[in-house]
C-alpha cells in the first residue's frame, strides 16, 4: 500500500486533488482521516495499527487531516509520502521543516501560474508508485 498525506492548500483544493487521484486510479484510491480523534497520541496510534502491515498491492490511501508534529514524524516513520497541495502552506510545517522528498501538487483545473516542480495528481501517484516499489525491490 502506499500512503499518501496531502497537506497544506485549502480544504476544497485537497478534495479537488483526491478526485483527481480517484480519476487517475479508478477504484484503488481510499481516502483516511482520524481528525475524528481529538488526542493526537490517539491519531498516530491509529495510524500505527492501519498503517503498519505490510501489503504489497497497488493501492494508494491518502491521509488528510494532519494537524500535529507528531503526526507528520509517526507518518514519516511508516513510509508515507508527503504532498503539499498548492496554496496556504500547512501550519504544521511552521515548526517542522519539509523536506526535499516530499512533492507539491496542484489540481487539475489550476489555472494560475505555478513553479515547474509542482506536480499533477496523476504525476504524483506515478511518482509515489515508483518510489514505492523501490523501496520494497
Amino acid at each position: 500500500m502506499t500512503i499518501i498525506v496531502l497537506m497544506g492548500g485549502t480544504t476544497s483544493h485537497q478534495e479537488d486533488v483526491f478526485k483527481d487521484f480517484c480519476a487517475a486510479r479508478p477504484g484503488r484510491v481510499g481516502q483516511f482521516s482520524a481528525g475524528g480523534l481529538v488526542d493526537p497520541k490517539s491519531r498516530i496510534e491509529r495510524y500505527q495499527f492501519i498503517f503498519s502491515r505490510k501489503t504489497c498491492d497497488d493501492r494508494v490511501t491518502v491521509v488528510v487531516g494532519v494537524t500535529d508534529p507528531d503526526e507528520v514524524a509517526a507518518l514519516r516513520q511508516l513510509g508515507a509520502f508527503f504532498c503539499h497541495v498548492r496554496g496556504p502552506l500547512a501550519k504544521v510545517f511552521c515548526s517542522v521543516p519539509m523536506l526535499l522528498s516530499d512533492l507539491h501538487v496542484a489540481a487539475r483545473y489550476w489555472s494560475l501560474p505555478k513553479p515547474e516542480a509542482v506536480l499533477t495528481p496523476a504525476e504524483v501517484l506515478s511518482e509515489c508508485l515508483i518510489r514505492s516499489r523501490k523501496k520494497v525491490g
